[in-house]
């Protein structure tokens, strides 16, 4: 897979915090997708530890407000189900929208549930997808969920609903809006 300048820039940074904090334990390469940055994650346990944490969590580096509690919760999880999926409710109406930008129909959102990082597995589990898996499959999917309901069609997903704060940044107005809240909890950490 090709890696970019921006992504070479983003490894070289890695590397040197690799260097300076020993729970990091290595950097490793993103994808095009989250399927492909996971895979590139579980190949690299594969093939560079023995790999016998039972219970691995993978989060994106753009949620970085994420809880202790909310981690420890889906670890625990892990203790009756295979995966484990943050979600939250849908709290605004939900629709159909097509091209041609105008509402085709609204959907009920009581079963409805907004899925994102982090997530959660058994290694087990995670071993059953490098055996089955290949390039192909990597590419053909753009959420690891669907690439797992694909091949293992009875594997019961938990969906670890939470409330809790989970922001993900995507836009510049994003960044700010991170700043503000950082910049207020060191200051009241410090007061």
């Amino acid at each position: 897979m090709k890696t970019s300048r921006l992504q070479s820039s983003w490894i070289k940074i890695g590397k040197k915090l690799e260097q300076n904090y020993e729970k990091i334990l290595g950097i490793v390469e993103g994808g095009r997708t989250r399927v492909e940055s996971m895979y590139n994650a579980i190949l690299f346990l594969e093939r560079n530890f023995d790999y016998s944490k039972e219970k691995i969590i993978f989060n994106d580096a753009v949620r970085p407000f994420v809880s202790t509690k909310t981690y420890n919760e889906m670890l625990r999880k892990l203790d009756y189900y295979e995966a484990v999926i943050f979600c939250s409710k849908i709290v605004t109406y939900l629709g159909y929208v097509e091209k041609t930008r105008f509402i085709k129909h609204t959907e009920k959102r009581d079963h409805w549930r907004l899925f994102c990082a982090p997530e959660a597995y058994r290694q087990s589990l995670l071993k059953q997808v490098v055996k089955k898996m290949n390039e192909q499959d990597i590419t053909r999917y753009e959420s690891f969920v669907e690439m797992l309901l694909s091949f293992f069609p009875d594997l019961k997903i938990y969906c670890y609903e939470s409330e809790d704060f989970n922001m993900k940044i995507t836009y510049k107005s994003d960044l700010l809006i991170a700043d503000i809240l950082l910049r207020n909890y060191f200051k009241h950490m410090k007061g």
